[in-house]
């Protein structure tokens, strides 16, 4: 398997997984479900898979370092976003939630530009005016 078919081939089930995270979320939400239990118990059951992924990659490489930094970092964004989100897939419809909350890439895109000096070429330059420009036309 190339690593560019690998690439978007786990791209695009992580964004099935997205989806679903939100559908499952707001149902939870209908049911009584408060954002911060909701946050906790799905993400208990985010780190129960992951536990299970990591015993199956034997010898992967515990970070150290500065990738421990960035670890946690990413860890404690990733805590924040799931708090946020249970928040307002609470209070919002999942039509106007979603799509606002799935405009990360267009932040995440800018970021690699700026500091990681990934190439932003004019195609995805404009890939990001249209994710931004689709959010606000949910929004309406």
């Amino acid at each position: 398997m190339s690593t560019t078919f690998a690439a978007v081939l786990f791209a695009v089930l992580a964004a099935v997984s997205y989806a679903l995270l939100g559908f499952f979320s707001k149902l939870a939400t209908r049911e009584g479900v408060q954002p911060i239990p909701l946050a906790f118990f799905s993400t208990v059951v985010n780190l129960a898979v992951i536990a299970v992924c990591f015993g199956v990659t034997r010898g992967a490489a515990l970070p150290a370092g500065r990738a421990l930094l960035y670890v946690a970092a990413a860890g404690l964004a990733g805590a924040g976003g799931m708090v946020f989100f249970a928040r307002a897939i609470r209070d919002g419809d999942i039509a106007l939630v979603v799509p606002i909350c799935g405009a990360y890439p267009a932040i995440a895109v800018l970021l690699g530009a700026v500091f990681l000096r990934e190439t932003l070429s004019p195609t995805r330059a404009l890939g990001v005016l249209l994710v931004v420009g689709g959010v606000f036309l949910v929004t309406r």
